[in-house]
């Protein structure tokens, strides 16, 4: 298609899916309807308001607070 786009079925109908994409019409509505978490990253700067009284230290052993 001249978009960058192809057209999936599947049971629910119809979906256009990236010409280069390696899935098909289930995978392309995952994508569109459930955001993904790109990463998780504490931000440095709140590391000084984390009480030394706090879990984290207990929840998470090998992280630097």
């Amino acid at each position: 298609m001249p978009d960058g786009y192809r057209i999936e079925k599947d049971s629910l109908g119809e979906m256009r899916v990236p010409e280069d994409a390696l899935y098909g019409a289930q995978t392309q509505r995952a994508v569109e309807n459930f955001p993904s978490v790109v990463s998780f990253s504490v931000d440095a700067s709140l590391k000084p308001s984390v009480s030394s009284k706090s879990q984290l230290p207990k929840l998470m052993p090998n992280s630097e607070f």
